[in-house]
């Protein structure tokens, strides 16, 4: 970004943090790594606009160099960390065989930010569709059939996660061909 102290760190000599907005959405803070993550996942797209913590402007996402999206591949600004090329694209053999592993509930929530899950809600053994709003550090928000309401997730609720592969086709994004469940504990 235009007004990064480092190329790697911000000036306290944490990494430095960015979000992205489209449309009406905003992320959450995310490092330069999950930000590039995020645009080859498709979470965000070269109509996003781009802000690092501390500034007030935001940036268009087609102008952010080191972001590759799907279907672009130009660059101009850069990210702190940014020091390498994007990697070489992996052959759609491999790309199938390679699977993600995802650290934490809080990674595998945050491949899934902007997207439908299913869910069960407290004192229901129905599931419901739901879209990921938001992912924080100790939650994370649903909206429930388009509603403009939102539902605050505890990840202390959480009692059973599990992925289920709905199509298999390499040409698919990991979240386009897997169906996430989440289970909550009931009420106490």
């Amino acid at each position: 970004m235009p007004h990064t102290a480092s190329p790697t760190a911000t000036q306290t000599g944490s990494p430095a943090q960015y979000r992205y907005r489209t449309g009406i959405h905003v992320s959450t803070w995310m490092t330069a790594d999950q930000l590039k993550e995020a645009a080859l996942r498709g979470d965000l797209s070269v109509d996003s606009e781009i802000q690092q913590v501390g500034h007030s402007e935001w940036v268009p996402a087609a102008n952010v160099k080191g972001l590759v999206f799907p279907s672009s591949q130009d660059a101009h600004i850069g990210l702190a960390g940014d020091a390498a090329p994007p990697p070489a694209p992996v052959p759609v053999a491999a790309a199938k065989a390679a699977h993600p592993r995802f650290a934490t509930i809080k990674d595998l929530l945050t491949a899934y930010l902007n997207a439908d899950i299913e869910i069960n809600l407290p004192e229901s053994t129905d599931y419901s569709t739901a879209h990921v709003c938001v992912v924080g550090a100790d939650h994370f928000e649903i909206s429930l059939d388009g509603s403009r309401g939102r539902v605050f997730v505890p990840y202390s609720r959480i009692r059973l996660v599990w992925v289920s592969e709905i199509h298999h086709s390499a040409a698919l994004s990991y979240r386009e061909a897997h169906k996430v469940s989440v289970e909550l504990e009931p009420k106490r």
